[in-house]
C-alpha cells in the first residue's frame, strides 16, 4: 500500500491563471513543479516536528501502554518518529503540471487516516483538504517569481 496525495494547483483559484500561464509558456514545467513539491515537502516534515496536522491542531496523545512500551525501548521522542522510517520515507513525484507527496510505507495511511478499528487515531501530516494557507502563498510566490524572472 502506498499512500500518496496529488495537489492539483489549477484547483486553486488564486494561482489557476498562474499555472495555466506557466504551462503555455514553458514547454516543460517539471521544474516548477518540482520546486512546488519540495515546498510541500519542508511544510509536511514541519508537520512532524510539530507534531500538527495541516489545520494546526496537536496530533492525538499516545495511548498510556503504548507510550510505555516506547520507554521501555529507550524512546520517549516525539510521535511518528520512533524509527523515522515514515519522516524518511515521505517523497515527491513530479513532472509536467503535476506534483505528487506521498509514502510507500505501509503503515503511512494509518496514521495519516487512523485505523477502521479506532485502534491507531488520526496523526494527519498530509493535507487532504486543500493547502493550508500558508502553503497557497508559497506556492503563488514560487509561481509569480519563476513567471516575472523565466524558469532557469
Amino acid at each position: 500500500m502506498v499512500l500518496s496525495v496529488r495537489f492539483d494547483v489549477s484547483q486553486l483559484a488564486r494561482i489557476r491563471a498562474q499555472v495555466a500561464q506557466a504551462l503555455t509558456t514553458w514547454e516543460d514545467t517539471t521544474p516548477l513543479m518540482e520546486q512546488i513539491g519540495l515546498t510541500l515537502l519542508l511544510a509536511t516534515q514541519h508537520r512532524f516536528e510539530t507534531q500538527k496536522d495541516p489545520a494546526g491542531m496537536d496530533w492525538r496523545e499516545l495511548n498510556e501502554a503504548y507510550w510505555q512500551w516506547r520507554v521501555s525501548k529507550g524512546y520517549d521522542g516525539p510521535k511518528l518518529r520512533m524509527t523515522g522510517e515514515l519522516y524518511r520515507s515521505l517523497n515527491i513525484r513530479a513532472r509536467h503540471g503535476e506534483v505528487s507527496l506521498g509514502s510507500n510505507k505501509v503503515y503511512a495511511a494509518f496514521q495519516q487516516f487512523g485505523s477502521s478499528d479506532g485502534k491507531v487515531p488520526r496523526r494527519a501530516y498530509l493535507p487532504t483538504d486543500g493547502l493550508p494557507r500558508a502553503e497557497v502563498e508559497d506556492i503563488h510566490a514560487l509561481i509569480s517569481d519563476a513567471l516575472t524572472r523565466g524558469w532557469q
